[in-house]
Formats: structure tokens, sequence, C-alpha cells
């Protein structure tokens, strides 16, 4: 990842030249937005498969022809594109975006750099080769959690763990999760994915009394109060402590549902939950939404901690940490690569610290096996 060896800095220089170079290349009547990290959405007007595939071929070429120094170094990217026309993906706009998202990852198993067109004779083939996938994994409950351990720095001890989920694939494969809920989100199923994750969870601090855990939470989901309702069933019928039970959204999640966001946290306080802001300080108005949205726990987005770190990315990090305990909030520092960033999170205040050099994710069922 370029973010985790050049820093944030040159990540996003790298994401403006990409979409200046895209939208060159583009009419005025096509438009181009960003949907998050590196992945970029085109809408073309008007055009037909044949048209849409021409115009990814030269995107794709846009992007190949770059030609970026980073750290003094030349640097050339790759691109995967996947092409959906309303012909080849039902009739909404979800559908479409489902469609092209998974026809975007046939291009990246493919070897990247290539285009991939939806066909539209098999109808919806590619929403059934992961949509209808995510359906039959709902029903009968093909999914799994793995679990990263986090650090308490004051303590030197692993005092709790996020869970992660992961989709079994028809052959006992595990589907990464940038594979499949993007496609759940789109399709209006992240709701069903939500309350397995939650299920599951509760059985885990149920089975293991000294457990803590960080739970995601879907964006879509926030807005939605049956959330903790069900959470508050589920720990009264497991007899389990809320209080070992953090549930966690975005920073971004939470600006575009400012009052859901607000809803939702009151309702798992009200419960004996914790609330966390994951990816904080990625906004450009972090300390602002910390009046509007009540949460315990801020968890420093991990392109300022990731090295190298600029004095700037040591300053926000401080700057976090200080206003956090004027607040009464815990900090958790995310990627987490090395000792000599320990050391400095700790000189700096922070409570937790989480990343591969603490401990990668680990299935659920090896918890307490020497684990």
């Amino acid at each position: 990842m370029l973010n985790d060896s050049h820093g944030h800095a040159a990540g996003d220089s790298v994401l403006r030249s990409v979409s200046h170079a895209l939208r060159e290349r583009l009419r005025d009547s096509d438009d181009l937005a960003r949907l998050g990290g590196d992945e970029f959405a085109v809408i073309l007007a008007h055009s037909a498969a044949d048209e849409a595939r021409r115009v990814a071929g030269e995107l794709l070429e846009a992007v190949r022809s770059l030609s970026i120094v980073v750290g003094g170094r030349v640097i050339r990217l790759t691109a995967s594109i996947g092409v959906a026309t309303f012909d080849a993906a039902a009739t909404s706009a979800e559908d479409v975006l489902a469609v092209a998202d998974q026809t975007m990852h046939t291009a990246k198993d493919a070897g990247r750099n290539c285009v991939v067109v939806a066909d539209p004779a098999q109808g919806g083939a590619v929403l059934r080769g992961r949509g209808f996938q995510i359906r039959e994994a709902i029903e009968h409950g093909r999914f799994c959690l793995h679990l990263q351990p986090i650090l308490e720095l004051a303590t030197g001890r692993i005092a709790r763990h996020e869970a992660l989920v992961r989709m079994v694939d028809d052959d006992g494969g595990l589907v990464p999760p940038d594979a499949f809920i993007g496609v759940a989100e789109r399709l209006g199923l992240i709701g069903a994915i939500d309350e397995w994750v939650l299920r599951r969870s509760v059985e885990l601090l149920a089975e293991h009394p000294d457990l803590v855990l960080e739970v995601n939470v879907s964006g879509r989901s926030v807005g939605d109060l049956a959330i903790p309702r069900f959470i508050e069933q589920e720990v009264r019928a497991r007899d389990v402590d809320p209080a070992r039970l953090i549930l966690e959204i975005t920073e971004t999640a939470a600006i575009a549902n400012m009052d859901d966001a607000r809803r939702f946290a009151d309702a798992l306080s009200a419960l004996g939950c914790s609330f966390a802001l994951d990816d904080f300080g990625a906004g450009f108005g972090s300390f602002y939404y910390l009046k509007h949205v009540p949460a315990d726990l801020l968890k420093i987005d991990g392109d300022f901690i990731a090295g190298p770190r600029s004095h700037v990315d040591e300053l926000v990090i401080q700057s976090i940490v200080r206003i956090a305990r004027e607040l009464g909030k815990q900090t958790v520092a995310e990627y987490v690569g090395d000792e000599e960033t320990v050391r400095a999170l700790r000189e700096w205040g922070v409570d937790f610290a989480q990343g591969f050099h603490i401990g990668r994710p680990f299935p659920a069922e090896e918890l307490g096996a020497g684990r």
C-alpha cells in the first residue's frame, strides 16, 4: 500500500493525479466520482456496451501512462475496470453498482490492468456470482470471525480483540470483506450480516468471560435502532455484560448520518455498550463532530500511524490524544507496524495499539488455544 510506505499525503497526491487523468478522457456529460479508497465510478450517458468498453480502455491507458514521482522514485500504476450496463444488471442503480463492483473484482483476479464487461446475455449472472452467494451464506450461516489482538499500552497486555468477518465460499475458502461487503450494502443485505456478526460475537463473549470485543457495524445499519434492541436480546439471553462489547463505525459513516449516529450511540450507551469512531482523523471536521457524536473510543486513522510518519502526522496524533483525554475518551492507534511506533505511541499517551506488529487476525475458534 502506498499510504503504508510513503504516508497519506503521497496517497492523496496520487489520487488527485488519477482523478485528473480520468477526467481528461471523459466527456462533459459523463460523471466521475470517487467511491472510497482507490475506487472510482464513471457514469457514461447514452452509451452502449461497445462504447463503454472503448472508454474503459482509454481510462485504463490513462492510468497506465501516468508517471508519478513518490519519495524520489517513479512509480507506475495499474487499474482494474469492471463495466456494467443496465441491460446486464436488472433494473436498479444498486444492481448496476453491484455488478460493476463484482466485475471489477473479476478484472483483478484476471491479473489486473484489464477491462471486464458484464455479459448482458447472462442476465443477472454476475449478481448471482456474488449477490446470490451472499444470500446463501446468510441463509446457511456461512460466515466466520477472525480476531485481531489489541494491546493495552499502559500494561503491555492484550486487553481486547477486534472481530473481523469472513464469508465462506462453496469450496470452503474464505472471502475477504472487501469482496462482499460493498455488494451486500448495495443489495440491502448488510443488515443480516451485521446481525450474524453480533450474534456470534456475543456467543464468543459468553464462551470466554475475560474477552472484550470491538465489532464493526455497517454505516447502513447506523440508522437502524433495531440493532441495539437485537444486541440487548442477545446479551440478556446469554447473560453477557454489555460493557464487554464495543460497537464501532467509521467516522465518515457517522458524518454522513450524524443524527442517526447520535441516536445509535445514545441507544448503545443506555444498553451499557461502548461506541467507537473508526478511522478518526480522516474527515476534515473530525474534532467538530465530537460535539455531536458521543463516542467513547477514537480509533486514530492508520494513515497517521503507519510509517514513515511526518511531523504533521505526529502532531495530529498528539492533538487527538490530548482532546480525547480532556473529553474522557480513550484512543486506539491502528496500523502499528513496529516496536518504535509502539514506544512513540506510549510516550504520546495513546491507550491501545492494533496492527500486524501487535498480532495478525486469527480464527475465533483458536481463542484460548495459545492465543
